[in-house]
């Protein structure tokens, strides 16, 4: 369940977005900065630039799509043009003077209605989506037979492809059976000292296969962890770790696969994990009290408390709990803003007029 309310990144451009580190250039940016879900691999959405440094860089790029344009180093923008027959291609430009610099050879058949995603890093451009691949589309969206999920690496420089990775045939060779595409095309990419991590979901028959995928820098598989649920959302803390939550366990697993820890829950549905400092949050609906709650964990897997949201019942959807600097978490569902302290107590409530 990846939402991100937008009234949590206002909230939070209002909040916490400035006294951040002082503004670099843009090469230097470009490997600093984590253009994606959340601003960081931490998901807390917390940015090391100013918002007037920040040079219109989104927050949340999942909607991607022939509309909606990103500046992720400081200095270009890209985008996705529109092609013949339905085939829309990626676009680089010059954001200052707006000449155009590069676009790719190689164009795209979306196969979701959930845009894809776009990150930068040390010169490559990766783009991971749901697409058609070599199939003949049938326009059904939900026709997991004929859906690719895949990764592009584009330089940045050119435009040309360095590699591509299917994840799904990736994953028909582990389990060594013929796969559909069984997904959310809109789970995120995060990115630690050059690896990627990947959530990748797949069907046999009945039988549903739900794996995270460390992909290196170089397009090749490093490890493959099974979790045999339906998986959120990937966040990785400032030492590499990876959290992964579910209805029933929050994992934490090492850079190397190994296991930290899981802990067990009962939830119908539950939000992408925030993490600030050595805390992590996220939202979930409880399956005996269908009672929204925010709750906290250490990141050595110590539940710490849970904060119950009554104005929330009954709201089909919540998002991704937002962290300022002073530790504070912000909670929304589009109609209500809950402030709460570090320790679990509420700082303030406002129903959006």
């Amino acid at each position: 369940m990846r939402k991100v309310g937008i009234m949590a990144v206002v909230l939070l451009s209002l909040l916490v977005l400035s006294g951040f580190s002082m503004p670099v250039n843009g090469e230097n940016r470009e490997k600093r900065i984590y253009p994606m879900y959340g601003i960081n691999p931490q998901h807390n959405f917390q940015s090391e630039f100013s918002a007037k440094d920040n040079d219109g860089h989104l927050a949340d790029v999942k909607a991607f799509s022939l509309t909606e344009w990103v500046v992720i180093d400081g200095r270009h923008l890209y985008g996705i043009a529109p092609g013949g027959a339905d085939s829309p291609y990626l676009v680089k430009y010059d954001m200052y003077t707006g000449k155009w610099i590069w676009s790719t050879e190689e164009t795209f058949q979306f196969a979701s209605a959930i845009g894809p995603f776009l990150i930068l890093s040390n010169h490559t451009l990766y783009f991971y989506l749901s697409d058609v691949g070599g199939y003949t589309y049938t326009g059904d969206m939900g026709d997991g037979k004929r859906c690719n999920q895949t990764l592009w690496a584009f330089s940045t420089k050119d435009g040309k492809i360095l590699w591509k990775y299917d994840a799904i045939k990736v994953l028909e060779n582990y389990y060594n059976k013929t796969l559909e595409y069984w997904g959310n095309a809109d789970l995120p990419i995060v990115k630690y000292k050059g690896t990627i991590y990947l959530v990748v979901g797949g069907k046999d028959n009945t039988t549903f296969y739900n794996v995270i995928i460390a992909v290196n820098q170089y397009g090749k598989t490093k490890w493959i962890f099974p979790i045999n649920m339906d998986i959120s959302g990937l966040t990785v803390d400032a030492r590499g770790n990876i959290y992964a939550s579910t209805r029933r366990y929050l994992y934490s697993i090492a850079p190397n696969r190994t296991l930290r820890w899981m802990v067990k829950m009962n939830l119908e549905v539950c939000s992408v994990t925030s993490i600030y400092k050595d805390r992590i949050y996220f939202v979930g609906l409880e399956a005996n009290s269908q009672q929204w709650k925010l709750f906290a964990y250490s990141t050595d897997g110590k539940f710490l408390w849970s904060y119950k949201t009554e104005e929330f019942r009954n709201i089909p959807e919540i998002y991704t709990p937002t962290i300022a600097p002073n530790g504070n978490i912000y909670l929304t569902n589009g109609t209500w803003i809950y402030s709460i302290s570090p320790n679990g107590t509420l700082n303030w409530e406002l129903k959006i007029p």
